[in-house]
């Protein structure tokens, strides 16, 4: 089984927040995962901003901004030994140096295992953005069963120290699960209709897509077969824009159940959407849009010239590879672009067979 959602969203917060946030803690109430089937304390004072709609996965924010932390279970056909440890871990950390290098971000502290025999797995890394901001980062992984259970854990700050507070309170989540009894408990996320589909095809013969675009809008491709393939703008004004890119699954991942999973948890997480663009300013932390069509879909507004602008982004898995498209336009028209930019993503097909 594929994860639909694993929506890690990874906020960018404001700089110098963190240096005056407190640590939070592990709540004495009980959540849970898959309805009930795992049970695990909730990091005080942190708010819920989504949990998927098939119940594998939830979202929690940190006051502030100044962390975000996404804890996900991963059925798997066989339990993972410890023998696997060296392989999972060899694999996790090239999708996260790939995922840099796609991002074009700046790796401080490329990642690595450490050693914690609380867990089956830990490893941390830490990046800075093109807009300067650094993401300390730290995963987790504990097997319960014939289950994976991952937290990750993104810190939004150069502060080690505070960064760690925030790891700790991943750290603390993971080991306070335990098994509970899978139960009816009520759903969420909307139901969503299929989307109508413009009518001209784009072929991407290195990206092995075909995708239907927005009638009329100006195409500007540079098809490979992973980063941006394709930009695509808006003719009446020129600056709202359609981007496309592709993240493709390692190749040694895509045979092996238990690390695909894993390979787009990886891929999912590390996307955010952002406005690059002088003088952009973030007006309040991305919000997570529920909608079980794609992976994850976040929006993030900025303030440019005392304009507002919102950037969405969507991720959907085609084939052996994660698609993202993200959409970018003054806040009068997101509506509008953000459906195009839905039908858009939707149409997409892998044009292996």
């Amino acid at each position: 089984m594929i994860l639909r959602i694993l929506l890690a969203v990874l906020i960018s917060a404001t700089p110098g927040l963190a240096q005056t946030s407190r640590p939070a803690t592990v709540a004495e109430q009980r959540d849970y995962l898959d309805e009930g089937r795992f049970l695990f304390n909730p990091p005080a004072d942190w708010s819920e901003a989504f949990r998927s709609p098939d119940g594998m996965a939830v979202q929690f924010n940190a006051p502030e901004g100044r962390a975000a932390l996404q804890v996900m279970l991963v059925p798997q056909e066989t339990v993972l030994s410890p023998t696997m440890k060296g392989r999972v871990a060899k694999f996790v950390i090239e999708g996260k140096v790939a995922g840099a290098k796609d991002r074009g971000v700046e790796v401080i502290d490329a990642p690595k295992a450490v050693k914690d025999d609380r867990f089956y797995l830990k490893i941390r890394d830490r990046i800075r953005k093109p807009d300067g901001g650094v993401e300390d980062r730290l995963h987790v992984y504990r097997v319960m069963g014939a289950y994976l259970l991952l937290g990750a854990c993104t810190a939004f700050t150069d502060d080690e120290p505070a960064a760690a507070l925030s790891h700790k309170v991943a750290e603390d989540v993971l080991l306070s699960a335990t098994g509970g009894r899978k139960g009816k408990l009520p759903t969420t996320g909307p139901s969503t209709a299929a989307a109508t589909q413009p009518a001209k095809l784009t072929l991407l013969p290195k990206a092995k897509l075909r995708i239907q675009p927005p009638p009329g809008w100006k195409q500007e491709l540079s098809d490979g077969p992973s980063g941006q393939v394709g930009v695509w703008k808006d003719p009446g004004d020129g600056a709202t824009l359609i981007l496309l890119g592709v993240r493709q699954i390692p190749i040694k991942a895509r045979k092996d159940k238990a690390l695909r999973e894993i390979a787009i948890q990886e891929i999912v997480s590390a996307e955010r959407p952002t406005l690059e663009m002088a003088g952009a300013k973030l007006i309040d932390a991305p919000v997570t849009v529920p909608d079980d069509r794609f992976l994850r879909k976040i929006e993030t507004r900025y303030d440019l010239d005392g304009e507002e602008w919102r950037v969405s982004l969507r991720q959907r898995l085609v084939g052996d590879a994660v698609l993202v498209l993200t959409s970018v336009t003054s806040s009068d028209k997101a509506d509008a672009v953000g459906k195009l930019g839905d039908e858009m993503l939707i149409s997409a097909q892998s044009t292996v067979r």
